[in-house]
């Protein structure tokens, strides 16, 4: 019966191991892999943040829009380049530094930009309220449709 397991001392005239070509390509093959994969892995991770940030802010405009109608007063959101805040209901909102939003409001046949938004609880007191979130060459929209008051998002 022969032994498959061959100890060092039993080669003779060959050495046992790996030769540094055998080393490169191997290396070489992980390094492609990698980059294939990093890529996604992180485009994955950028477009899961922005859709992140469009429903907090969702739900925080559907909740707006809930005092609204209990308190029968208008909800002030003030906008700004960071992010933004509903004072009524305590809350601060942080876009970090990669993404720029751009809040919206339709007038007549314009949009026009503004940097306070007032969700009221009357249903003729609304106006269709488009946010746009960018990062890069992501774009997610968050809108606020006039007659219902629905706020919605579609990742896309």
């Amino acid at each position: 019966m022969t032994s498959l397991a061959v100890s060092r001392g039993e080669c003779r005239g060959e050495q046992a191991g790996v030769t540094l070509v055998e080393v490169l390509a191997v290396l070489v093959i992980v390094a492609l892999a990698t980059s294939l994969v990093v890529p996604r892995l992180v485009a994955n991770s950028t477009a899961r943040n922005m859709d992140r940030h469009a429903e907090i802010l969702v739900a925080d405009l559907r909740r707006a829009n809930i005092e609204a109608r209990a308190l029968a007063s208008p909800i002030f959101v003030d906008v700004d380049e960071d992010g933004y805040s509903i004072e009524l209901l305590s809350i601060e909102r942080d876009w970090g530094p990669e993404i720029q939003a751009s809040w919206r409001v339709r007038r007549g046949a314009a949009w026009q930009a503004v940097s306070r938004l007032e969700l009221t609880g009357r249903r003729l007191g609304r106006k269709e309220v488009l946010i746009r979130l960018q990062r890069d060459d992501l774009t997610r929209e968050v809108r606020i449709e006039p007659l219902t008051g629905r706020v919605s998002f579609d990742p896309e």
